[in-house]
């Protein structure tokens, strides 16, 4: 998968995606959120774009009541989207910062309208959200888009998701979608994390690029999601106060979230070779050393030779056979034994 000049793969260091969504509370917000996002080195932001008539309707019914258990309990879905929303100006200020920054915008769209719109700003890349990824209508018109999608897959098992991604593949090509293994509770307690999805979803979908979107506290989830295979994360930036604030990372946490996750893809590098750091390691290894002064056809035993550190001499494996030979030529105490020191007639 690719993203403007980003390829995005396991050789790859992951794909890491700043949600800003709804973490803004003023323009000016939304605009330090995608520099902050620069600054540590993200590989792209991400904003949602809709507007509360393409949601849901104004009805203060049940059905459109938030229910216990979410930050906005007990709002309107209508309230909440209205509060939510990037008005126009917001999206303007944060597609030219992001120019001025040089960092991508993704956007998740949610309606028709709120598509062409991010298509007149050029818009690298789109996301589907967990809540729309049975929305056929809305996916069918993202792909003709021709840029890559990348799919949240909350609330579906993979062989529901399968027909999502079916149509996408059969559309697009598998080298332009994204599937994102999502929990869509805000915020989602560390054990409900169900990270095993990942290796879930890559063996349904071994052909697509498996992420990750985190919705859970602090940043050492992220890091075991890239470990389990998850090349692309996305992570919640905003500020208290804000719609997401409750579950976001702040500005000043959110460079040490990046260095983890690639850190974390770090340490998965396969060397075929020792590292330097093992290679300067190996002196701390035992090896055979002489303890004693020995002299030409002395025997060897556990008087004058050890196995101690460091590594330079014959490996403690050749103590039985150096037991059995002579000394070929005086050799000094401190010296590491080798195989030249051993005659090539046995102790009889």
């Amino acid at each position: 998968m690719q993203i403007q000049d980003r390829q995005i793969n396991k050789h790859e260091s992951p794909y890491v995606i700043a949600e800003i969504g709804a973490g803004w509370r003023n323009l000016a917000d939304a605009v330090r959120l995608v520099q902050a996002a620069a600054d540590a080195k993200a590989d792209a932001i991400k904003i949602q774009y809709y507007t509360p008539d393409e949601m849901t309707i104004n009805s203060g019914s049940r059905d459109f009541i938030l229910e216990k258990g979410s930050p906005w309990a007990g709002m309107k879905l209508y309230d909440l989207y209205k509060k939510a929303a990037m008005p126009w100006d917001v999206v303007e200020a944060v597609f030219e910062t992001a120019a001025q920054e040089k960092i991508p915008v993704i956007a998740s769209v949610f309606g028709l309208e709120g598509l062409r719109k991010m298509e007149a700003m050029d818009c690298a890349a789109y996301k589907i959200a967990s809540s729309e990824n049975q929305y056929t209508g809305l996916i069918c018109e993202v792909i003709a888009t021709e840029k890559p999608v990348i799919i949240s897959s909350g609330n579906l098992h993979p062989t529901q998701f399968a027909e999502c991604i079916v149509q996408c593949a059969d559309e697009m090509g598998n080298e332009d979608i994204g599937i994102l293994h999502c929990i869509p509770s805000y915020p989602t307690p560390p054990d409900r994390a169900q990270l095993h999805k990942i290796r879930q979803l890559r063996n349904h979908f071994g052909d697509f690029e498996i992420g990750f979107s985190d919705h859970t506290l602090g940043s050492f989830i992220a890091p075991v999601a890239v470990a389990l295979g998850a090349t692309i994360i996305e992570k919640h930036i905003g500020y208290p106060g804000s719609a997401d604030g409750d579950f976001c990372l702040r500005n000043y946490e959110f460079p040490d979230f990046v260095m983890q996750v690639k850190m974390a893809h770090s340490a998965l590098r396969v060397h075929d070779d020792a590292t330097p750091e093992e290679v300067a390691s190996h002196q701390w290894r035992r090896s055979i050393y002489v303890v004693k002064d020995i002299k030409a056809g002395d025997a060897f035993t556990h008087d004058n030779i050890a196995v101690i550190r460091p590594s330079y001499g014959l490996t403690p494996d050749f103590l039985d056979l150096a037991f059995e030979r002579r000394a070929s030529v005086d050799i000094a105490a401190g010296t590491p034994l080798n195989l030249g020191h051993l005659s090539q007639e046995g102790i009889e």
